[in-house]
């Protein structure tokens, strides 16, 4: 029984993942804070705390070249992360780089989305770095969480108080259909989570959401600090949709409107069709604004 609890631990150990890293490291911080809050602690319970943040800790292998390279397949999926290390390792010419770092792969049908917060540039004025980083964490923690719901939708990156989501590029076959299913939900979902998140001076934040959808093409830019990016009309289109919400609503592209048409989505949605919208460098569109006030039972055509 030992010998085989033993081999079952070895075999833990050797197929650890980054995931259970985030939980080791999860458990390890509220140790640390359970030992250093409690006014109160036993000399048992201090030994008990210490040795169980020593038994986790042990978890973690020393050799950790199986996690990083999980981590980069995280940060450049789609094999990105061979051709990046053959770009930044076989050559030192320019050419030899920007040639392997400019392979990219095209998508069509793909969801964008954009959010950002309203009067930003007013609070990182108001307000020290310090409490706008904590304030950005909070929100970031939550839309993370939340994102976490969607099986269809990936996170992209965060720009500031910018919050880019795709969906899906992981796909084996076009899915539109439930792709906007997802990507409306979380929008509404992060409108109503945003409001729980407060100011010091106790004010609720507000967001704006743009989506649209179209055609993407993703790679890597560059090769120092790497990172996925998904660049084209698609997205440009998201991010003015965004800049030009009303606060605390999702306005949505003619192209997602007309997706709507022909597929079961979940909920009835009350669309406020707003004309000769401008949009910089894209000229005047018509767009369709959601509010989540004004969501109701199922949606049917």
């Amino acid at each position: 029984m030992i010998d085989e609890c033993i081999e079952k631990e070895i075999i833990q150990f050797n197929n650890i993942d980054l995931q259970s890293v985030q939980f080791i490291s999860y458990m390890i911080t509220h140790l640390n804070k359970y030992k250093t809050e409690i006014i109160v602690i036993t000399p048992k319970c201090t030994a008990l705390v210490d040795s169980t943040r020593m038994g986790f800790l042990l978890k973690i292998p020393e050799d950790k070249t199986i996690l990083e390279q999980e981590l980069l397949n995280k940060i450049l999926p789609f094999g990105f992360d061979k051709e990046f290390i053959a770009s930044t390792s076989e050559s030192t010419s320019a050419s030899a780089s920007a040639s392997a770092s400019a392979t990219t792969k095209q998508f069509n049908m793909i969801c964008v989305l954009f959010t950002d917060i309203v009067n930003y540039t007013e609070l990182a004025q108001k307000y020290d770095d310090a409490i706008i980083f904590k304030l950005l964490n909070i929100v970031y923690i939550s839309f993370d969480k939340i994102i976490k719901k969607y099986s269809h939708l990936q996170k992209i990156e965060t720009i500031g108080d910018a919050y880019m989501v795709v969906g899906d590029i992981f796909r084996n076959a076009i899915n539109h259909n439930f792709v906007i299913n997802e990507i409306l939900s979380f929008a509404i979902d992060i409108i109503k989570e945003v409001k729980t998140i407060k100011t010091p001076d106790n004010i609720p934040l507000c967001i704006r959401v743009g989506i649209n959808i179209g055609s993407v093409s993703i790679g890597i830019l560059g090769n120092e600090l790497p990172r996925l990016c998904v660049v084209g009309n698609a997205v440009n289109m998201a991010s003015r949709l965004q800049s030009t919400a009303e606060i605390d609503t999702i306005q949505i592209s003619s192209d997602v409107y007309e997706q709507l048409e022909n597929i079961a989505i979940d909920k009835k949605y009350e669309f406020i069709i707003k004309e000769n919208v401008f949009l910089k460098n894209m000229g005047s569109v018509t767009t369709y604004n959601i509010s989540p006030t004004l969501i109701v039972h199922r949606y049917n055509k």
